[in-house]
């Protein structure tokens, strides 16, 4: 495997194959969950059709990928091990630990997460639309304006910039969802900010994967397993 990687994981067919293996996975989730008539995309998408919103999203992921890689060298997958560093990983835990102390005291509604066993499916598939949508789709309106107006040097070498600029969105996005602007607010706020930051800077340091993969471990650990608890716990 590893010589595989050493081969051909600098190759932009490599990258873009992982990419294309991640949006067919959520496409996939996606499909049973529609066929299954649960409706846990309605919240989300409206009265728009699940299957293409994702796919429209997917598509457009790719495109962006490709720009980013080319552009930039903004990996999908590094082809040199660690895929994570265990202190990235604990960061994306306490602040999992964050949300759900949050939700003790604070107290969410009833309806915040999708209930298992369909959250399974479901949290690996909005992850993904959530890395294209706040993510690498930010950061590459960015770079290309940046890069267009000021001749901005490789992204790499002034990155704290956009990671914090990028990471503001998707708390933002979530407190305009909130019943009420108060302490707990922007202490969620925060705390969201806070794992954006970590996921983009794991972004630039090992690549999309290993930022959705990040993802994946938060959404398990707040939305799945306590998810799971909660119900009986808080209600």
């Amino acid at each position: 495997m590893r010589e595989f990687l050493h081969r051909h994981g600098n190759s932009t067919n490599f990258q873009l194959l992982i990419y294309g293996l991640i949006s067919i996975i959520a496409l996939i989730l996606s499909g049973i969950i529609v066929l299954s008539g649960e409706g846990s995309f309605q919240k989300y998408f409206g009265t728009y059709p699940p299957m293409l919103v994702m796919a429209i999203v997917s598509s457009l992921g790719g495109g962006i990928i490709f720009w980013l890689w080319k552009r930039f060298s903004c990996y999908v997958l590094k082809p040199k091990p660690p895929l994570l560093q265990w202190n990235l990983i604990i960061c994306v835990l306490i602040s999992s630990m964050i949300a759900i102390l949050l939700d003790i005291n604070v107290g969410f509604n009833e309806d915040i997460n999708v209930l298992f066993p369909f959250s399974l499916l479901f949290y690996p598939a909005i992850g993904f639309l959530v890395e294209v949508l706040f993510h690498i789709l930010p950061i590459s309106v960015i770079l290309f304006l940046t890069s267009s107006i000021f001749n901005t040097p490789h992204f790499k070498d002034m990155w704290w910039p956009y990671i914090i600029i990028v990471s503001l969105l998707e708390p933002t996005f979530q407190i305009f969802f909130m019943d009420a602007f108060s302490i707990g607010a922007i202490i969620i706020w925060l705390n969201i900010y806070f794992f954006n930051l970590v996921q983009l800077y794991t972004y630039l340091k090992f690549g999309f994967v290993s930022m959705y993969f990040l993802r994946i471990i938060y959404y398990l650990v707040w939305h799945v397993i306590w998810g799971y608890f909660r119900l009986d716990l808080l209600f």
